[in-house]
């Protein structure tokens, strides 16, 4: 039995067991999508092949197309060439993204990994060690573990095998 009670000033919407669906959304008398809660998640769920959007009154947000690929800033998240394009940004001539460690300590670092599901792959770091920030490209082995290939230092000394380069590329 489907049901709509207030539970402690709260809105439950569910049967009575409460793994229905909590909202259902229909135009035109089609079903256009649902909000639930299912597996300790809150689901959002486009039905028949549309697009989830979530924007602020200017239009800018984030958006969801059937099929997985995502646009930030853009609601047309583009395929580049032969390749689908998962993740499409479009800051506008703005910074684009930012990776921040949680701090900003003597030794602090952030990395972006870029790599297969067994770690495989490319990773970025900058970081900083005293007073002298740094700057780490590398690849990364089937374990996560790290080699660094290309090393900047804040001078513009840049060293390839070395972490101690003595003069810029």
């Amino acid at each position: 039995d489907a049901k709509l009670e207030i539970f402690e000033g709260y809105l439950k919407i569910g049967d009575s067991s409460n793994t229905g669906y909590g909202i259902s959304l229909e135009r035109n008398s089609s079903s256009v999508g649902n909000i639930n809660t299912a597996n300790n998640r809150i689901n959002i769920q486009a039905q028949n092949s549309r697009d989830v959007e979530l924007r602020d009154t200017s239009g800018n947000g984030l958006i969801l197309k059937d099929g997985g690929n995502v646009g930030i800033g853009t609601t047309s998240p583009y395929a580049y060439e032969s390749t689908a394009t998962k993740l499409h940004v479009d800051s506008g001539g703005e910074e684009v993204a930012r990776f921040e460690g949680e701090s900003d300590a003597d030794g602090a670092m952030g990395v972006v990994r870029i790599g297969t599901s067994n770690d495989r792959g490319l990773y970025f770091e900058g970081g900083r060690t005293g007073s002298v920030s740094y700057g780490k490209i590398g690849v990364t082995n089937y374990l996560g573990a790290k080699t660094e290939s290309i090393y900047i230092k804040s001078d513009g000394n840049v060293g390839i095998g070395t972490t101690s380069p003595l003069a810029p590329l």
